[in-house]
């Protein structure tokens, strides 16, 4: 089938007009029922936590926060608990610049971008996919008379691209294209590294926002493991819910295309 990935930004005009005859389904925390359940920030519950035998969280967005290690913040368990799709962003401002992901809700490792992108963020992703919303990847894979577009706030479908937020979307579109990324990124594999492609280029050292800089390589954190019970489906409570929704969720057949022009938004899952 014919999958394309576009910015929820641009007009519905430009993507109809980019897209004759496609069918149209917007994927992010602002769609309509049923398809906002495929958003990263819904909360599903029961999701398992990466490297965290026995835990549990609401959403993936919850899992992928939680992990967070910055400068002056450890990992936030809380976050796996919330269900309102709002307050789960943890950012620079607030907490400094990002260390890291912890490798699990115990773990004594720091993986930089693209290895919690695999390690933490897509398992939990597809297995939302495969145990949460099945039926609704199966009407996607329906829709084939003119292809599908999905629309996500950014586009980019490479977990080792950290130039720019992960999109949730185009990585649906790669579960149904039978095109989902490995456990590993081939060319960090070559090089017998995990280090995003971009640190073992030669040259003057580059600058980029702080939300798409890589994270350092993976390394032993110092500070020990924040100890505690490991969240189970039965510890997690509701939070409030905000009342506002969130503003940002991180061809030929079986292969993605991002129109130019679409411009990447705000991380909808994976930043």
């Amino acid at each position: 089938m014919s999958v394309h990935v576009a910015s929820r930004r641009r007009k519905p005009e430009s993507v109809r007009a980019a897209f004759p005859g496609a069918t149209v389904v917007d994927v992010t925390s602002r769609a309509a029922e049923p398809w906002v359940r495929l958003s990263p920030f819904y909360p599903h519950g029961g999701i398992p936590v990466p490297l965290t035998p026995g835990a549990v969280a609401a959403s993936v967005e919850g899992i992928w926060q939680a992990l967070k290690v910055f400068e002056q913040s450890d990992i936030d368990p809380g976050k796996l608990s919330v269900v309102s799709m709002t307050g789960l962003k943890r950012t620079v401002r607030r907490h400094g610049p990002v260390l890291g992901h912890r490798a699990g809700l115990h773990g004594t490792t720091l993986l930089d971008y693209p290895t919690a992108r695999r390690q933490i963020y897509l398992p939990a992703y597809r297995w939302v996919l495969e145990h949460r919303v099945p039926d609704l990847v199966e009407r996607l894979r329906g829709m084939t008379e003119g292809g599908v577009v999905l629309l996500d706030y950014t586009t980019n479908g490479d977990p080792a691209d950290t130039s720019s937020p992960l999109s949730h979307a185009a990585l649906l579109a790669r579960y149904l294209t039978d095109r989902w990324p490995g456990p590993t990124d081939p060319r960090a594999a070559r090089t017998g590294s995990a280090v995003s492609p971009d640190r073992s280029m030669p040259g003057p050292a580059r600058t980029a926002p702080l939300s798409a800089q890589a994270d350092p390589p993976a390394q032993t954190d110092p500070r020990p493991a924040r100890n505690g019970p490991q969240l189970t489906q039965t510890d997690m409570q509701p939070t409030q819910t905000d009342p506002q929704r969130a503003q940002t969720d991180m061809h030929r057949p079986g292969t993605i295309h991002s129109r130019p022009g679409s411009t990447p938004g705000r991380p909808g899952m994976a930043t």
